[in-house]
């Protein structure tokens, strides 16, 4: 089992138990990593505030309709049964009256 060590900045490496064909592998890894240019990472950057920004938003919306259903319901309930004791009432009164 090899166990990690800091990276050497003087160029040897950091423990004496590679030996010479791991070295080089592992700096031939080294040399053929592309890494990409500022415009490209300015565009993944870009495009990661925009994910994230679009799944916030529709995070924000699910959440509020989830918080609000219960009340617009209520609302609704309270404001039908009004209609229809508002409803009874006026019936009531009128049959009241005719007799």
């Amino acid at each position: 089992m090899n166990r990690w060590s800091p990276p050497s900045f003087d160029g040897e490496p950091a423990t004496s138990e590679l030996n010479l064909g791991q070295a080089s592998v592992r700096h031939m890894d080294e040399v053929n990593m592309v890494l990409p240019s500022v415009n490209e990472v300015d565009a993944i950057r870009g495009k990661a505030y925009q994910d994230a920004y679009a799944r916030g938003l529709q995070e924000g919306l699910t959440e509020a309709k989830q918080r609000a259903q219960p009340k617009a319901a209520k609302k609704a309930w309270s404001k039908a049964a009004q209609k229809a004791f508002n409803w009874a009432t006026n019936k009531a009164i009128k049959a009241a009256s005719k007799i």
